[in-house]
């Protein structure tokens, strides 16, 4: 079970449909909530489409340049949340590097863009967070012959790239495939369901990293909306993980771990007497009433008094005591 503190990376994403005051409001929410991170995308429109697309002119609302993806930059700073940032493209990651980030994010689209990858490790020491949306077992282990001597510098994601995911479609056993093929990675989970239930039974997973969509506003036109968190749901991810890690404690059949060890007196049943009993008589079981609490003797101890003639009479609810037997 989970026992530290998971790294939770708000995905921002395009979420703030190209208005910066948009994204750095987020990204204050995201820090405010209990996000470790924060989580963009750098790219022109033509990194990822061709200019004749319909999908290209539908992405060119949603572009940050380089200068107000460095102003968010510094606005995290200030903020104290962790800045990421995913290039689309060599040459914006030229332009990204200047920023100096702690993490760049590879998306699943470019798991198999060995030329990025290689050019993030050659040219920076951040460390490269994988998504391994898509990817083959054949392209895993590519990657891993590949970037052998590297790594060290990746944190590898288990990743749907389904817009949403549906549950039976998470299948979280992929984590422990890569913890078997990567087990001196940090390994994490990109999350794509509605929802943070999956955020939360991942972790069951022993998981390092979760990676989730962020927005404001889960109604809004887009197709990351309706699979984001917003600022409520991290909050009670964080709330369920703490009460997640705080429930695991110690073997409490070590009676000096368990809290209700002070009520056992309490709640315990104590040995009385069931009625009046005039001394001589030879006591049987039913002579007795086991009712809390426990003062001297408990039912453990009836042994000791069975059968056992009394020196003086005793009467109806008294407490039994060595001192009324012969």
């Amino acid at each position: 079970m989970v026992k530290k503190k998971t790294f939770l990376i708000a995905e921002i994403g395009i979420n703030h449909h190209g208005n910066l005051s948009k994204a750095l409001q987020l990204v204050n929410q995201a820090k405010n909530s209990g996000a470790d991170a924060v989580k963009f995308q750098y790219f022109k429109p033509e990194d990822i489409y061709n200019k004749n697309s319909n999908d290209y002119k539908s992405l060119e609302k949603f572009y940050l340049d380089i200068k107000q993806i460095s102003k968010i930059n510094k606005f995290c700073k200030k903020k104290k949340i962790i800045f990421i940032c995913t290039p689309f493209s060599i040459t914006s990651f030229n332009m990204l590097k200047k920023l100096s980030p702690k993490f760049y994010k590879i998306a699943s689209m470019d798991f198999n863009n060995e030329y990025l990858i290689s050019e993030i490790l050659k040219k920076t020491k951040s460390k490269i967070i994988l998504s391994t949306g898509m990817a083959s077992k054949r392209e895993l282990l590519n990657f891993k012959k590949k970037f052998n001597k590297n790594l060290n510098r990746f944190v590898i994601l288990h990743c749907i790239s389904c817009y949403p995911t549906i549950t039976n479609e998470v299948n979280f056993k992929t984590i422990d495939y890569l913890k078997k093929i990567f087990p001196k990675n940090l390994i994490g989970f990109s999350d794509h369901t509605i929802g943070n239930n999956m955020m939360k039974i991942s972790l069951n997973y022993k998981i390092d990293f979760i990676e989730k969509h962020f927005t404001d506003n889960k109604m809004k036109n887009g197709a990351d909306h309706k699979l984001s968190a917003d600022a409520r749901d991290i909050r009670n991810f964080r709330l369920f993980e703490n009460d997640l890690n705080a429930s695991h404690g110690n073997n409490l059949f070590n009676l000096k771990f368990r809290p209700d060890t002070k009520n056992r007196n309490k709640y315990r049943r104590g040995i009385y007497f069931s009625r009046n009993i005039k001394k001589n008589c030879s006591l049987k079981i039913d002579d007795f009433r086991f009712v809390r609490p426990v003062v001297k003797f408990s039912l453990q101890d009836l042994k000791f008094f069975l059968n056992k003639k009394l020196k003086k009479n005793v009467k109806i609810g008294n407490l039994v005591d060595k001192s009324f037997f012969k």
